[in-house]
């Protein structure tokens, strides 16, 4: 192997050597532990978010669903016929008298002025009715059920008639149905316009933000707080993220390696481009190691102190050492 082939092959082993030394200088690590916590227990320290969360607040998003759901009336609407229906059946009993037929009729009328519905949604006082193309909002206990009119009327009938066998008789032979039948397939479907037109809400917490201040009981909401964060954390040590840091490590020695054979071809030797890429792989130790040991202080006394200003003097203080460095 000729020495051109041999410095090649150690330059470019170098290379890759010293990628893989900045990638693992690189690396996300956390110091700040976030220890798990239930709700209602008391935190023992301060508790910072370690990174930045900006996530679809699910629980927030359920709760406003169930709001704009309710605020969606049950839709009923209005059936003229089923008294009609009703009456025709009456007069068509044959065994009855006309006082008879009259008297009933007062008794259905008074069911069916009052409205009798299909079924009754709980959990609402109101629901809308729909009669001939107009909504008009009516108090839900103002109608009464199919159920509730069945039974009421076979007692009514027996106070009417005084005969138990004829009024049940009749009980059989008369067609009841509701006047107000629920739309529960239109309700359903305004209900969904509803809530697609709720706009998403997010939980945000900034990096070195406070969660949960030491002696504070832990409420639901911090404690899934603090499930986001870790799980954030370990989001960012995923094996992609360290493959895309060492691609781009290979880029910047890469270019460093090319800028030397453009700009200064005379100091394009080995031992020249093997030290620069030790300077440069130094320099992101440092400022690694430097950072660490900023944010352990200002963690250990718990400062109120935003993560970019660390980086000012760290990477300033290692450049200036680098390039002083270079010059010796």
């Amino acid at each position: 192997m000729s020495r051109e082939k041999r410095n090649n092959l150690l330059l470019y082993l170098s290379v890759v050597l010293f990628g893989v030394l900045t990638t693992l200088f690189l690396l996300p690590f956390n110091f700040a532990r976030i220890p798990v916590l239930k709700p209602g227990e008391v935190s023992p320290v301060d508790i910072r978010s370690p990174v930045s969360v900006r996530v679809l607040d699910k629980r927030r998003m359920e709760e406003e669903r169930e709001r704009v759901r309710k605020e969606v009336l049950p839709l009923f609407s209005y059936k003229e016929d089923a008294y009609k229906r009703a009456l025709e059946s009456l007069n068509r009993l044959n065994y009855l008298t006309e006082k008879q037929k009259e008297l009933i009729k007062a008794l259905l009328n008074s069911y069916y002025e009052r409205g009798i519905v299909s079924s009754r949604p709980e959990g609402f006082d109101e629901v809308v009715v729909l009669i001939k193309g107009k909504r008009k909002k009516e108090p839900l206990n103002k109608f009464l059920t199919l159920e509730e009119v069945r039974r009421n009327f076979k007692s009514d009938l027996v106070k009417l008639l005084h005969n138990k066998e004829l009024a049940g008789k009749v009980f059989e032979d008369i067609n009841l149905e509701p006047n107000y039948v629920y739309l529960k397939k239109e309700t359903e479907e305004l209900r969904k316009e509803a809530e697609e037109r709720i706009k998403p809400v997010y939980l945000t917490i900034n990096k070195g933000e406070i969660i949960v201040r030491k002696g504070e009981k832990v409420s639901q909401r911090a404690a899934e707080e603090l499930k986001l964060v870790k799980r954030e954390v370990l989001k960012n040590k995923t094996l992609n993220k360290y493959f895309s840091l060492f691609l781009l490590s290979l880029v910047l020695f890469y270019s460093v390696l090319r800028l030397y054979e453009i700009l200064s071809p005379s100091a394009y030797q080995l031992k020249n481009l093997i030290f620069s890429l030790s300077v440069i792989t130094l320099d992101v130790f440092l400022i690694k190691s430097f950072t660490f040991l900023s944010k352990l202080v200002i963690e250990s006394l718990n400062l109120p102190v935003n993560e970019g200003i660390i980086y000012v003097p760290v990477v300033t203080s290692v450049v200036f050492g680098s390039m002083f460095i270079n010059k010796k």
